[in-house]
């Protein structure tokens, strides 16, 4: 896939001859889960349709040219082959009951499916691949009682679940199959590295002995491994993001560079007008005139900070032994206390007045919640689910956040609650398909989010009450991660940037017998 001015394509690259061959034009759409058969006749991906990005359609096209054909709709994983090549498995998530999830098995020439395995969401599995004698699938599955993740081995003609790998320091996903069975490759995450960047490691089976195999400081995503089990392609990235400060309603021109961060860094403005980013998933204070930068919670993997208003408290998220659950901490890094006792608790933001937490549970359903900010009993506000970031209007009266529809087009609309009130949620419709984090306008009768458009993001207002919505920035290039206006709102800080992202092989070197 290749993505110019906010536009993706796909394409073929042929190894021996380095020639290349468009498949799919320029359109504003994305591509995933990419599968060649097995016989190598064709291949298939997931596109999603413009102005609808969260919905997916599986696509078959010859590898010797020819119009793509539109399989599948509701498409929630890659696509894994048996080994014959006649069948092959996915997920699909909330659909056709919300809460639950589906591992399917289709068969190529009748078009037939069955449910090889069903269950709730919080037992949700992802990333399925096939083993080389068709008697396996492996899946990842989130491990929120005993651990990050778990791979669960399923049997394919029985449907009986087993357990090959469980942790709780490193994250291992988009796992691949060996060719002669002996065991999966696949990408990870440390907690040495406070998962930070994806390396490439390998679990045996059935053993499940971690391994790693990259030790760099390169990041990946994606894995794909060749049959012959000695290359592997995967997708290298260097990423250029910075955490900038302008003058609100400014221009690109007064624009400052403060620091460079990761691309998933978030950040909260102080009471005292500093920043306080989660770079590399620990707590650093930002000096707004040098961009120096020093450590709050030393080395506490720690993120999402947000300032709770009066008393100048953060937030944010802290991990340990698998758990990720909300703590407070003050602008010095004293008075550390826990607020919420989860599983997965993440996202979260203080009520103007100081008094409330509102966070998202990750480990069920993905609903918003609330907590006192001194902790106590969990409130679920609203029912809808969640696919974003949430925010609280300035004067704590409407929890805005995005919700997916699981039925129907799967188009996300925009969720408004009223914390407390005895009334259903105001449910509108995104005005401008959103790019990024969603955040109140400072009067709190806006929305705000990143917009994309030609591979730019730019800032887009949204009214509440139904009238024109507009662009507030005039940015010429870069992608927006975060934003945040200061207290007195003269100021603007965002985390804006690109990655650049280019195909390696890695070859095994490793002498083979003669």
């Amino acid at each position: 896939m290749v993505r110019d001015n906010g536009l993706a394509s796909l394409w073929l690259r042929n190894i021996p001859t380095n020639s290349n061959t468009q498949v799919e034009p320029p359109a504003e759409v994305h591509f995933s889960g990419l599968r060649f058969t097995p016989d190598s006749n064709y291949f298939y991906f997931n596109r999603s349709d413009p102005g609808n990005p969260d919905l997916f359609f599986l696509y078959r096209a010859p590898l010797l040219g020819g119009t793509p054909q539109k399989l599948l709709s509701d498409v929630d994983s890659n696509i894994t082959f048996s080994p014959d090549g006649k069948q092959f498995a996915y997920m699909r998530h909330d659909d056709p009951e919300r809460g639950k999830y589906q591992l399917l098995i289709h068969s190529v020439e009748a078009g037939t499916e069955k449910v090889l395995v069903s269950g709730p969401t919080s037992e949700n599995l992802y990333d399925p691949a096939w083993s080389p004698d068709g008697r396996t699938i492996i899946c990842q599955m989130y491990d929120f009682a005993n651990g990050l993740i778990r791979l669960v081995a399923i049997d394919g003609t029985t449907s009986q679940r087993k357990i090959i790998y469980s942790s709780n320091e490193r994250i291992f996903f988009k796992a691949s199959w060996l060719p002669d069975g002996s065991g999966l490759l696949g990408l990870v995450r440390e907690q040495n590295t406070n998962f930070t960047r994806n390396q490439i490691g390998f679990i045996s089976y059935p053993q499940g002995v971690y391994s790693p195999i990259t030790r760099d400081t390169n990041s990946y995503s994606d894995l794909s491994v060749a049959v012959s089990g000695h290359i592997v392609a995967t997708v290298q990235n260097e990423p250029h993001w910075n955490l900038q400060v302008m003058p609100a309603g400014g221009s690109e021109d007064q624009v400052r560079q403060l620091s460079l961060v990761d691309q998933g860094t978030n950040f909260t403005w102080t009471s005292d007008n500093k920043l306080i980013s989660d770079h590399a998933n620990v707590l650093n204070v930002v000096n707004l005139s040098s961009g120096d930068k020093t450590q709050l919670t030393g080395q506490m993997t720690g993120g999402e900070p947000w300032l709770c208003a009066p008393k100048g408290d953060i937030v944010f998220l802290k991990f340990s032994n698998g758990t990720q659950t909300i703590w407070r901490i003050d602008s010095s890094g004293a008075n550390l206390k826990q607020i919420t006792n989860g599983k997965q608790d993440t996202t979260p933001i203080c009520s103007p007045d100081g008094k409330w937490v509102y966070f998202l549970d990750r480990s069920g359903e993905s609903k918003v919640e609330r907590v006192p900010i001194d902790g106590g009993q969990r409130q679920v506000i609203s029912d809808l689910p969640f696919s974003g970031a949430a925010d609280i209007s300035p004067d704590g009266k409407i929890v805005a956040f995005p919700t997916l529809e699981h039925s129907g087009e799967r188009k996300e609309r925009l969720a408004l609650v009223e914390p407390g009130a005895d009334k259903p949620a105001r449910v509108i419709d995104f005005e401008r398909s959103r790019a990024g984090l969603l955040r109140f306008a400072r009067d709190g009768k806006a929305v705000v989010y990143p917009v994309r458009e030609n591979g730019i993001d730019n800032l887009w207002s949204q009214p509440l009450d139904g009238s024109k919505g507009k662009a507030i920035t005039n940015f010429r290039a870069e992608r927006i991660y975060d934003f945040h206006w200061s207290l007195d709102g003269k100021q603007l800080a965002l985390v804006r940037g690109h990655t650049d992202a280019d195909v390696v092989l890695i070859r095994d070197q490793q002498p083979q017998p003669q």
